[in-house]
């Protein structure tokens, strides 16, 4: 399939250049790149391209794009976004795109429309004259239709905004707007500075400075340099920074720093807030609170320390020593919001110079990763921290990942202690919305630990009872959760061949004792009077032989012939024996089975001594007691194992909720494609007819009697319709007539269809699948089960990795070790005895 692509043009580094009259705004500077991207790009992949083409980190940095016919740019933020842009641009030969630095917020994705494009590359692009616009405090309301602002000088009186936004505390536009007015709030700004604060007012001289401002005028002595703007409007004063020795060392945009003006004099570090963090701003509670502010200090590489840290006031300040960062939110009487009260944004540290962060904890990599989480609870430790180091430039541990995995799942599917408690009112509410429906809970005596759970739908019983072959395969997989856990599931057949589920249980072990439990309750579920005797295939080391017989004494049990092969491969280590294995398994006739057992032990008498030791009447096909349908493994295992999916990491009631909605999902879809066919046997089992009667074309019959037929083909074959047998043994080994019986019955000119097994027939497919599960509506109360009371199992999921347990085969003797010198058993060479 070939994917096609697109020619995107990307700019970076570069700036806005404005027409000073009102005209379009042209893009100068910077660098450009060409890449190819598929048509079909996530807005991940987009940005993960964008940021190894630019050498930016992912999610420090704005996509725009400038629709046809627009004046203004148009943000990317998700995948819509992006798609709308290759829509709107698909008969554009290439696309342009604009890539900005702004600062990070509480996630990646931090597009936004409030950010200063006047800031590239960590320091300020361009000859910008206008100081009000490079305020700090107003870095949260720029964006790109203000590009015309950032022109070399004042476009209009409505670029000069409010005076006020040049220090650091207010960004209204309503107040102060007369030059009086500016002086009045820079001598009140200079009399703080005592305190600690950053004035502006220390830096003006006289009243001409101030006037200039107002025109909007600026000379080498006023203003210096975009750098010295922000800070004020007079001569540069010197001030150490520290760490920072030019904008190039800066490396994301939330450390811009002022760089160097242009006179050599360094200017105090500045940090672009988020509009978040701002004087006023309100939050939640201060929990809310926190989290933002943590989210912010990991962005900007800081580390916090709380002063005050309770429910009713918090107090932050910068870790370093001497840093005048501090921020100070308290509680809102009557309103209960929490707002910013004072701030100093001002950072005089060298930050953190290492990629770990001593605020990371287990809550912020939850809110980070949970909805990766919810699409993929595969989602493994080591992946995390690689996103996390790509995504956010910090590197966390294995166990915080695992932790904040844990975290997360909490977060999205609820506690695995609290699904143990509610689990009886579950069941009772899934058995009032399905009558007939079993789940019944085993728990601990003494503390009420849970211990086993089986569940059986009404819809799934009937239909086993009704349409499906008597075969049903039994096996457990693991639970992969805090309490880890065995899933326990008797899966059976439709006529099409595909699993069907009939009943399955959890359990806090896969011993004896759980499978007696379980297979007991499955035997209570699947009393009725038109039951056939059932054939179980199991693995051989699940050791289930003695508990059928005695739980199922009138059945059949045969083991699975995929599990021999690989218990005999693991045994013997010899791939070509596994092969003459297979033939013996496969063998339909005593006569072939007898000749395939003859070639394995003149090919290796040790192979034969291992297939020997097992009786045969559990695998082989001459000798197996009850009806297989010609199936040797158990397959149907491997569909369902792939049909849970990632269901397994899910707590307990949710797993059961997810298997509900599966099975009910599953059985619709199969009802419904049921009633679309017209033949009498389902299409699997047809396509098998014809696939046997093109091998009958040359066969040659002679008949008997009217049900006796000899068909001669390579060797002779005898054909009984009556009792529906021929000494192939395929009809009776499959349930469908052979290529001999085909030929035997088309003589006879009757219906094919009559000798197949009823099992094979459409209607039987229906009646599988005639019942329904109904759904469970969440939003509705659990009802109440009095004096019953589960908490979580006792045994937990023990640390590191699972220890391998051995497989126990047919043949478990311990090979004896042989000396070399001497020849002799029970020791080696250099516990030989025996003297040279």
């Amino acid at each position: 399939m070939v994917v096609e692509k697109v020619f995107l043009l990307c700019h970076f580094g570069g700036q806005f250049i404005g027409n000073t009259n009102g005209g379009n705004t042209s893009y100068e500077g910077g660098d450009t790149r060409a890449v190819m991207i598929p048509r079909d790009i996530s807005f991940s992949e987009l940005q993960s391209k964008l940021a190894t083409i630019s050498s930016l980190r992912a999610g420090s940095f704005s996509i725009k794009y400038q629709a046809i016919g627009a004046s203004c740019f148009v943000s990317i933020y998700e995948d819509n976004d992006v798609e709308t842009m290759l829509c709107l641009l698909s008969k554009s030969p290439c696309i342009s795109v604009y890539i900005f630095r702004t600062h990070i917020g509480d996630t990646a994705n931090t597009n936004s429309v409030e950010q200063n494009v006047g800031y590239e590359d960590g320091g300020v692009t361009g000859d910008i004259e206008n100081p009000l616009l490079l305020a700090p405090a107003v870095s949260s309301i720029l964006d790109l239709e203000n590009a015309q602002r950032l022109t070399r000088g004042m476009s209009s009186n409505q670029d000069f905004e409010n005076p006020e936004r040049v220090t650091q505390g207010s960004s209204s536009v309503e107040d102060l707007e007369t030059p009086q007015r500016v002086a009045q709030r820079v001598s009140r700004t200079r009399k703080r500075s005592a305190k600690g604060l950053s004035s502006v007012g220390e830096r003006i001289q006289d009243s001409e400075s101030t006037e200039r401002m107002r025109k909007g005028l600026s000379t080498v002595e006023d203003l210096e340099t975009p750098q010295s703007v922000l800070q004020g409007v007079s001569r540069t004063r010197k001030r150490s920074t520290r760490g920072v020795s030019s904008v190039g060392d800066l490396e994301t945009p939330q450390r811009v720093t002022q760089g160097v003006s242009s006179d050599g004099d360094f200017e105090t570090p500045l940090t672009v807030l988020p509009s978040t963090l701002v004087i006023g701003a309100e939050f939640q509670d201060a929990h809310s609170f926190r989290k933002t502010l943590v989210s912010f200090a990991i962005a900007e590489n800081f580390a916090l320390k709380f002063i005050n840290n309770e429910a009713s006031r918090v107090t932050a300040k910068c870790r370093a020593e001497g840093c005048t960062f501090r921020i100070y939110a308290s509680l809102v009487s009557g309103i209960n919001l929490f707002r910013i009260r004072t701030m100093n944004p001002l950072h005089t540290c060298d930050r953190l110079l290492n990629e770990s962060h001593p605020q990371i904890q287990s809550e912020w990599i939850a809110d980070k990763i949970k909805q990766h989480v919810k699409d993929n609870p595969r989602y493994k430790p080591k992946e995390i921290m690689k996103d996390i180091h790509r995504n956010y430039g910090v590197q966390i541990g294995y166990s915080q990942a695992r932790r904040g995995k844990e975290l997360a799942m909490k977060i999205l599917h609820g506690s695995y202690d609290d699904a143990y408690h509610i689990l009886p009112s579950y069941c009772q509410k899934l058995i009032d919305k399905n009558p007939g429906t079993i789940a019944n809970i085993e728990v601990d005596k003494e503390d009420k630990s849970f211990k086993r759970l089986f569940v059986a739908f009404h819809a799934t019983i009937s239909g086993f009872l009704q349409g499906c072959r008597p075969l049903m395969a039994l096996d457990e997989m693991l639970i992969k959760t805090k309490y880890c856990g065995y899933l326990l599931a008797a899966i059976a057949m439709d006529a099409e061949g595909v699993m069907f589920p009939v009943a399955f249980g959890i359990s806090v072990a896969d011993d004896a004792e759980s499978w007696e439990w379980f297979l007991t309750q499955l035997r209570e579920a699947l009393v009725g009077p038109q039951r056939n005797r059932l054939t179980f295939i199991s693995d051989l080391q699940k050791g289930l032989q003695p508990i059928l017989e005695t739980v199922f004494p009138n059945d059949f049990h045969g083991f699975c012939a995929q599990s021999l092969a690989e218990s005999f491969n693991n045994d013997l280590k010899n791939c070509e024996l596994t092969k003459y294995f297979w033939k013996v398994a496969r063998a339909k006739t005593l006569l072939e089975f007898n000749s395939r057992m003859a070639e394995v032990r003149a090919v290796s008498s040790r192979a034969a001594v291992w297939i020997e030791g097992i009786l045969v009447k559990f695998w082989a096909a001459p000798y197996i007691e009850g009806m297989r349908y010609n199936h040797l493994t158990s397959k149907l295992l491997e569909s369902f194992n792939n049909w849970i999916g990632e269901s397994r990491h899910l707590p307990v009631v949710k797993f059961l909720e997810s298997l509900r909605m599966k099975l009910m999902e599953h059985i619709q879809k199969r009802r419904e494609l049921g009633s679309q066919w017209t033949s009498k046997i389902v299409p699997s089992a047809d396509e098998k007819i014809k696939r046997r009667m093109a091998k009958a074309d040359c066969f040659r019959i002679f008949r008997s009697n009217g049900t006796q037929f000899e068909v001669l083909s390579d060797q002779v074959d005898v054909v009984n319709l009556e009792c529906r047998e021929c000494t192939c043994r395929r009809w009776q080994l499959s349930g469908l007539p052979c290529s001999h019986a085909l030929v035997a019955i088309n003589s006879k000119q009757e219906t094919i269809s009559d000798y197949c097994s009823h099992y094979f027939h459409v209607e039987t497919y229906r009646n599988t699948f005639m019942e329904t599960i109904h759904p469970v509506p969440d939003r509705t109360p659990m009802p109440e089960v009095q004096d019953f009371e589960v908490n979580p199992p006792r045994i937990r999921r023990p640390s590191g990795r699972p220890k391998k347990r051995g497989i126990k085969t047919g043949n478990n003797e311990v090979r004896p070790i042989h000396c070399r010198k001497c020849g002799g058993l029970g020791h080696n060479r250099q516990g030989c005895k025996q003297s040279d």
